[in-house]
């Protein structure tokens, strides 16, 4: 049975944050420098291109290192690997919403650790499940879920390209999950729509109508969430269209409204995301008018988003004086 240990795929070295923002998610996590490592213990990392090669170490010489330094308690940042473009082995990423998914999880981890497969508990409350991979099992990346008493728990899939974080180093000797297990596994999940560039789909903002009005403020605890559901909508708008729209949305309706990095990361996301209209036919379809013709734009954006005219119409007016 395969594990990362016998395949040694090249790693980079990720800083990750002890403090997380309200999804339960740490608020920093970048590959950084090998050379700054001790700095970045304390100090948030400008990061580097981690697909560069010379920027990646082999798995084993990375262990090896990364066991020798001591990462005090009370730094503000923990350091990890991620492993990138292996051949053979792929994972499953569980993503909880709430405290009951992440019991969930925790509960679903222990059978398969037990089990000696390579499982691995995120900062978050999700976990890492690696499996052996092969065509026959999954033949690209894709996004699903799981129908829980929980509420609907997202699920990723990867086979190979992605970089993926391992926070627990004892991972890398465990055996992945069989290609016959694995099957099994997967068989369980409800993909969402076909989505070969990996993460969480934009797809599943379809479960959710969202009602904005005037009135409406979105508390502290649904923010994130809710505005890259709002965001998914607005995909296949020109970028710096959706930048504008999402930053006023975010000024208008979250309460407080969340930190302009963590928008922009919405925003980052979201520039290189399909139209949902694209995801179902596979034609490229661009819903977005042209903020020049005002009431094409506001009877557009208030349809997309089921707003009010007024509040629609506002929005358009707004942007095209931010930049």
């Amino acid at each position: 049975m395969l594990t990362l240990e016998q395949l040694n795929p090249l790693c980079a070295l990720f800083q990750v944050s002890k403090a997380k923002d309200e999804r339960g998610k740490p608020i920093t996590k970048k590959p950084v420098p090998w050379g700054s490592a001790a700095r970045a213990l304390w100090e948030e990392s400008p990061g580097v291109r981690w697909r560069n090669k010379e920027k990646l170490l082999p798995l084993s010489t990375a262990v090896g290192w990364l066991s020798s330094l001591q990462q005090p308690e009370e730094a503000p940042f923990f350091l990890t690997l991620a492993v990138v473009h292996t051949p053979g082995w792929g994972v499953v990423d569980f993503d909880p919403a709430n405290d009951a998914q992440r019991a969930l999880v925790r509960e679903l981890a222990s059978v398969y650790a037990k089990a000696g497969v390579a499982v691995d508990m995120t900062p978050s409350g999700g976990c890492h499940i690696f499996f052996e991979w092969d065509e026959r099992t999954v033949r690209t990346n894709y996004s699903g879920y799981f129908e829980t008493p929980t509420g609907i728990l997202l699920v990723d899939v990867f086979v190979n390209t992605h970089l993926t974080a391992i926070y627990d180093l004892r991972v890398c000797e465990k055996p992945f999950l069989s290609s016959e297990l694995t099957t099994q596994l997967l068989a369980c999940v409800k993909k969402s729509e076909k989505n070969t560039s990996g993460g969480t789909s934009s797809t599943t903002v379809q479960r959710y109508d969202l009602q904005l009005d005037s009135s409406m403020r979105i508390p502290n605890g649904r923010r994130w969430l809710t505005m890259q559901r709002i965001a998914a909508k607005l995909a296949g708008a020109p970028p710096e269209v959706t930048r504008r729209l999402i930053l006023m949305i975010n000024e208008s309706f979250c309460d407080p409204p969340l930190e302009r990095e963590q928008v922009l990361e919405i925003t980052d996301w979201v520039a290189t995301a399909p139209s949902l209209e694209t995801l179902k036919t596979g034609i490229s379809v661009a819903w977005w008018p042209g903020e020049k013709d005002e009431e094409a734009a506001t009877c557009a954006l208030a349809r997309r988003l089921h707003l009010p005219l007024s509040v629609a119409r506002n929005l358009v007016r707004v942007i095209k004086t931010v930049s």
